[in-house]
């Protein structure tokens, strides 16, 4: 009986880094959301939201009073987290089934995360950092130098994390899916099955002992006087 086709190890790669990014996408997008409704609840109702998670949105209420576009851009980039993040695991499962159009969608979704997280990462860095910068700077007079420089680097160093922890995830599950061997089996190509080495030993014994035996033959000579 002939074996059913393997797929290749870079697709169960790929399908696996899908699962993993698009989960952890959704995750930080619905917590994302959290923060958001947090700040909007703080607006709306005099500050009293703020005692949830005073530190946090505190500094977020402040950034968006300098910043008018902040929590319009948080809300669109954690709805286009969501986005991505459901199609790539729904992409996951099309993957590991080898269906084309899930091919195509991980890519696109792969490829437009790793744009909008350059496009957010630009405004953060060039908008939003150097206000919070300015927000932060009569708390961080009063504290040690090294604990302010420590604080300010992270705040930078976030933005720069973000876009190498994309690239980690994207870039592999593009690569992985534009292989000649990935992009074969989805277009059902796959490499011909190695000959069946020990039917192939059994055929040549058979040979080598001669065909079957007649129902004359019984084995034994004829026993002579």
């Amino acid at each position: 009986m002939p074996r059913a086709p393997k797929r290749p190890g870079a697709v169960m790669t790929a399908a696996v880094l899908l699962f993993v990014y698009g989960g952890l996408m959704l995750v930080s997008s619905c917590c994302g959301v959290g923060q958001v409704l947090l700040i909007g609840m703080a607006d709306e109702n005099g500050g009293q939201g703020a005692n949830v998670l005073p530190d946090l949105v505190a500094g977020e209420r402040a950034i968006a009073k300098e910043v008018p576009s902040y929590l319009a851009v948080q809300i669109s980039t954690h709805a286009f987290n969501l986005l991505i993040g459901g199609t790539m695991v729904l992409a996951g499962i099309g993957v590991l089934q080898l269906r084309p159009a899930a091919r195509v969608a991980a890519i696109m979704a792969s490829a437009t995360d790793i744009f909008l997280t350059l496009i957010v990462s630009a405004y953060n860095a060039i908008v939003v950092l150097p206000v919070n910068d300015r927000l932060m700077a009569p708390e961080v007079q009063n504290m040690p130098p090294e604990f302010g420089n420590f604080l300010q680097a992270g705040l930078w160093g976030g933005v720069c994390f973000g876009i190498v922890f994309t690239l980690a995830f994207c870039g592999p599950i593009i690569l992985t899916l534009n292989l000649k061997t990935v992009r074969d089996a989805f277009a059902g190509k796959f490499p011909k099955a190695p000959p069946d080495l020990r039917r192939d030993e059994y055929d040549d014994d058979d040979d080598h002992y001669g065909g079957p035996r007649s129902s004359d033959d019984t084995g034994f000579s004829e026993r002579r006087n």
